[in-house]
């Protein structure tokens, strides 16, 4: 009954605050409508001081930075635009989680630490999620490098300029590859080179592979130094690189999923080991479960197998 009380009164709290903070925004909205209040500017002041907060413990810096690539796979936006996006989603699913983590605590007490290691479990199971659907995201440009090398070649010879290149070459780059291209061109055609600079830096620091690099330093030299016959015997060079790395990286890739698809289907082992028990055991014997070494014995399990996963995971994204 205690247990009820708590989680009805947390639930009430939370959707008050949740109401403060609609009727915050609809304010915001309400001024904006008569013209007295610029959103923008509203949304990059709260960034901002929000932003402040986490550059200052470096943990959550990296995962801002991160978090801003990853982002950056699903939009053609500006990184800094994912920034803000990251900014935002940082505190909010801090927040998440200490909510459901003060709900689960109390409705596992007073095994409360068991509760801790199934907070951590669910946790890591939403980040691997997302990095397994950006990664296989950002892995389709190594397909598509082949064919986007070609075609970059191909308009930077006859046009003898790379921003124009890659400018009219736009509409037929794979959309893996796409988006990264249009935030070259557009640092390209303002022709400044700190803004060049940051953004080669963020789209090497978000694809960390030698290819990409390799493809912003012809980029770079293309717009620098000229030398057509130069940069398309690179280009020609590259291409079969690639080839090559993608046919070494897939017995890999293949062997490296075989076995994470193993390591999640060993989790699923205790709850349909549980399942079968439970219709060939009495009440006493299924009891274990509940208990505190069952329980411990679970958690245990579920995060080795979680290791095991994240482990193969690093190996398959590393070459290692």
């Amino acid at each position: 009954m205690d247990k009820v009380i708590f989680i009805i009164t947390f639930i009430v709290a939370l959707l008050a605050i949740i109401g403060a903070v609609l009727y915050k925004i609809f304010s915001v909205v309400k001024q904006k409508k008569y013209g007295n209040l610029d959103t923008h500017a509203v949304l990059d002041y709260y960034c901002n001081k929000i932003y402040v907060f986490i550059s200052k413990i470096s943990f959550l810096r990296m995962v801002h930075r991160e978090l801003s690539y990853k982002l950056s796979v699903f939009n053609r936006q500006s990184f800094e635009k994912n920034g803000q996006y990251a900014t935002l989603i940082i505190p909010t699913a801090l927040l998440v989680v200490v909510i459901l983590s003060v709900i689960i605590v109390k409705m596992c007490l007073p095994l409360w630490y068991i509760a801790l290691i199934y907070i951590a479990l669910i946790c890591g199971g939403l980040i691997f999620a997302f990095l397994i659907l950006t990664g296989f995201i950002m892995n389709s440009f190594l397909k598509a490098m082949p064919e986007t090398l070609k075609i970059l070649n191909s308009r930077f010879s006859s046009k003898r300029n790379i921003s124009k290149a890659i400018g009219v070459s736009l509409p037929d780059f794979h959309k893996g590859i796409r988006g990264d291209m249009e935030r070259i061109y557009d640092a390209l055609k303002l022709n400044d080179v700190d803004r060049i600079k940051y953004v080669f830096g963020s789209i090497e620091q978000k694809y960390q592979n030698t290819h990409m690099t390799v493809l912003l330093e012809l980029i770079w030299v293309a717009y620098y130094n000229g030398g057509s016959q130069d940069i398309s015997m690179q280009f020609d060079s590259m291409i079969q690189d690639v080839i090559h790395d993608i046919e070494n990286k897939q017995d890999l890739k293949s062997a490296s999923s075989g076995y994470i698809a193993m390591s999640l289907l060993f989790m699923l082992g205790i709850p349909l080991v549980r399942m079968y028990n439970s219709s060939i055991l009495d009440a006493s014997q299924m009891a274990y479960y509940s208990s505190r070494e069952g329980l411990i014995f679970a958690g245990l399990y579920l995060m080795a197998a979680s290791l095991v996963i994240a482990i193969l995971f690093y190996t398959e994204r590393t070459g290692a």
